[in-house]
């Protein structure tokens, strides 16, 4: 399954702000989305308040999905170099270091994860605090809605190999360093589950139940790591 935010700018699942997911530093973003539409104006995907934006759209670079994650002296920027085609699932990664050095991945049902990124700016000084903030899916929070899927949602906190990135594209499991793992929408549009073992589960507001993305046997996220 999968969650849909096209309702309004305010469809959100929040995961609130467990000190597992606060300042992640360093860390990695692991997602399956699937955009609807193209925004007109700026819009936050996954964010922890305004100090991390850990997907954002339309920040310089049209319609590319980026990250920013703010720092005291320069915050560090990435976006992924391809636009994300719309009405298709595109798999995204993001990883970053304590000394600032973003990296961008992209990859489809097709094609494996491989880098993509472009506006790379390695950020500089002590990481700005988002422990005051919660985990927000969905909600852009702007006036500009986030029209999308996701489905797929993990965060770890450490900097995942492309190896690694790519062991989770196709057969998405928790693993050594995850914070958050939910597969929105698996239950409806009640409490979204975090099967990482950390308890942020996530509340839903608006956004609706669709379908997953559609991995499959062998690679869907039934099997594996539940024992199959």
């Amino acid at each position: 399954m999968s969650l849909n935010f096209v309702g309004s700018s305010t469809d959100k699942v929040d995961f609130g702000s467990n000190a597992v997911i606060d300042n992640l530093d360093p860390g990695t973003l692991i997602a399956w989305l699937y955009p609807t539409s193209q925004p007109n104006g700026f819009n936050r995907i996954l964010y922890k308040g305004t100090p991390t934006q850990f997907f954002r759209r339309g920040n310089g670079g049209g319609n590319r999905i980026g990250m920013t994650i703010q720092r005291a002296t320069t915050s560090q920027n990435i976006d992924i170099a391809t636009v994300p085609s719309t009405s298709a699932w595109s798999f995204i990664a993001f990883t970053w270091d304590t000394a600032g050095n973003p990296h961008a991945y992209l990859g489809t049902l097709t094609s494996l994860a491989a880098l993509d990124e472009t506006g790379v700016q390695a950020g500089s000084g002590t990481r700005t605090d988002d422990s005051a903030d919660s985990l927000i899916a969905g909600d852009s929070g702007t006036s500009v809605a986030c029209p999308l899927r996701i489905a797929s949602l993990q965060l770890w906190n450490r900097a995942l190999s492309l190896g690694e990135i790519r062991q989770q594209q196709f057969h998405p499991h928790p693993a050594s360093g995850c914070v958050l793992f939910s597969h929105l929408g698996f239950n409806g549009t009640g409490t979204q589950a975090d099967w990482s073992g950390n308890a942020n589960n996530g509340t839903v507001t608006g956004a609706t139940q669709d379908s997953h993305v559609p991995l499959g046997p062998c690679f869907g996220f039934d099997l594996g790591w539940q024992g199959a």
